[in-house]
């Protein structure tokens, strides 16, 4: 993962990622839409890529086909919080944005949830879990599940 997140646990078990896969922004009231065209960005770059695990037989001796499968990543903003653009949230001045996430994926197979004060959290979230796929021998997987990620920004602002 690059940047680390500030605070992650990382399991053992290996989670695949379900041929039908798919983020789940259905609590989002007035989703914008550069939300949704990242999300549909996410997907496309997980059952693309095609990554490998850095390790000698770029995960070719890895067998996930009876691990769970895990079928959705659920999007959601903390009570309170308001659906606006990324874009507009990206723009606010360093001490007005709010960019941190927590990211939990079960090793089960049950739902992953992504939640943040902002959808720049959400992006920012997104891209975390797009780092922990990789795929081999026609599947998607993740190697270190069950996984949770508390992260915002390192900087600090007055």
């Amino acid at each position: 993962l690059w940047p680390l997140p500030r605070q992650f646990t990382a399991g053992n078990s290996t989670l695949r990622l379900s041929n039908s896969f798919s983020f789940d922004l259905g609590s989002l009231q007035g989703c914008p839409q550069d939300l949704e065209d990242a999300t549909a960005r996410a997907l496309d770059l997980l059952t693309s890529d095609q990554l490998a695990p850095l390790i000698p037989d770029r995960g070719a001796s890895i067998d996930a086909s009876s691990s769970p499968e895990l079928g959705f990543l659920v999007l959601s903003l903390s009570d309170g919080a308001n659906a606006s653009s990324i874009s507009d949230e990206s723009t606010k001045k360093v001490e007005d944005r709010s960019e941190g996430y927590t990211l939990v994926i079960p090793e089960d197979g049950s739902n992953a949830t992504l939640t943040a004060n902002s959808t720049l959290g959400l992006y920012r979230g997104l891209t975390t879990f797009g780092q922990l796929w990789y795929t081999s021998n026609g599947q998607t997987y993740a190697m270190q599940v069950p996984f949770q990620a508390d992260d915002e920004p390192a900087y600090v602002s007055d």
